[in-house]
């Protein structure tokens, strides 16, 4: 799995020439999978630009190649309304079928070979997490996304995992 954390910034390469870094993804909302990187905009670029996840050659954890610059596309307004973003999607609420505030969105990871999003790393509150920890959610094709929220069914909000130990934990097993 390949977190958006891990992957924002990432230098992009063309024949080993640096293109840019990574700047946001693009999101296809119904079948919950990531399809395209966006990269910076240049300061003589009007648009964005975007690859797709089939022609990185190679995702790495400090960067990404891909095979041609005709991979290149610009990013128009119709194919950005018609996709979901990543900042669209973080810090949204995560809300279950009874509209009850679960968490908050602050990471995903999803599968660098087909774009499938795995799970939905949660948080409460900056508090919270340092007590508790933070969680995490598996991504059901019940879950829906949307540019406001993620509403979660019932079989998703069960199976919510904590991710780390929060302090609350630390503490209790010093005393064991």
């Amino acid at each position: 799995m390949y977190y958006w954390s891990q992957c924002s910034g990432t230098s992009v390469y063309l024949e080993n020439k640096k293109i840019g870094h990574i700047e946001n993804m693009m999101i296809n909302k119904a079948d919950k999978t990531v399809i395209a990187f966006v990269l910076e905009r240049k300061s003589t670029d009007i648009k964005y630009r975007y690859f797709p996840l089939t022609k990185a050659t190679e995702i790495q954890r400090d960067s990404i190649t891909i095979e041609s610059e005709e991979d290149i596309k610009v990013l128009s307004n119709e194919i950005r309304q018609e996709h979901i973003f990543v900042e669209d999607i973080l810090n949204k609420s995560i809300v279950d079928d009874d509209g009850k505030w679960v968490g908050k969105v602050v990471d995903f990871a999803f599968d660098k070979t087909n774009g499938n999003i795995q799970e939905v790393i949660m948080s409460d509150s900056i508090m919270l997490d340092l007590w508790l920890g933070r969680r995490k959610m598996p991504v059901y094709s019940t879950v829906e996304f949307s540019e406001e929220l993620i509403r979660i069914d019932k079989n998703a909000k069960k199976d919510i995992k904590k991710l780390q130990k929060g302090l609350k934990d630390w503490i209790n097993a010093d005393f064991m």
